[in-house]
């Protein structure tokens, strides 16, 4: 049997298979994947870091988890660059996507459609339709969420700077010990943007959705 994946990034490829397919079923099994995913994140940022309480990462709350973040984070809803380059070596650019209250208000809307109440208040095909629209547009913002590699912004603490980086390819981890080499001096360089949009301006190394 083949492993079920519970990353925020293998929720979000369920769920867009789950509305390719376009049935019933699977319309409602997509807006649990997205609700699944927004989870996924929020709790992917927590978990990065060790100095975050276990009380703040447990559980399956959105609000929760969410509000956990932005304690963490210092309420950081913009999209950071961080970017690091030596003399000898090309610049390294990371890129922070958070779950907006936007994308975590979208995911918490389709739980109410996983339970059979919600269910049976859908109006007909209009219901439908409106339903897969709403997952369409949490879908857009959990992929948004996911963008970025960085699992969290870098925090400073006790003079020191600290980031959690996810590895998209085999080469990122390579990359990232050449331009640390002991003895070289490194130029860092924290830069925020209110739109994604702007913040892939400065070329970071993202994840990019296989559909």
């Amino acid at each position: 049997m083949s492993t079920y994946g519970t990353t925020s990034r293998d929720h979000i490829q369920r769920s867009l298979s789950c509305l390719d397919e376009g049935t019933y079923a699977t319309i409602l099994y997509a807006a649990l994947e997205v609700r699944l995913a927004t989870e996924a994140r929020l709790s992917e940022y927590l978990w990065a870091w060790s100095h975050i309480s276990e009380k703040t990462k447990d559980g399956w709350s959105i609000s929760k988890l969410f509000k956990g973040t932005m304690t963490e984070f210092s309420r950081m809803e913009k999209y950071m660059i961080f970017s690091i380059s030596t003399k000898e070596s090309n610049t390294l650019t990371f890129l922070y996507t958070p779950v907006t209250n936007e994308t975590k208000s979208a995911g918490e809307r389709l739980s109410g459609f996983l339970h059979s109440r919600g269910i049976a208040n859908i109006d007909g095909d209009e219901g439908w339709e409106k339903l897969v629209s709403d997952i369409r547009s949490a879908q857009q913002m959990i992929i948004d969420s996911n963008t970025g590699t960085m699992l969290g912004p870098a925090l400073l603490k006790n003079n020191k700077i600290s980031m959690s980086v996810e590895l998209i390819e085999e080469t990122d981890g390579d990359l990232i010990k050449k331009t640390y080499m002991k003895g070289r001096e490194t130029e860092l360089s924290v830069n925020y943007y209110e739109t994604l949009s702007d913040a892939l301006n400065e070329n970071p190394i993202i994840w990019k959705i296989r559909h």
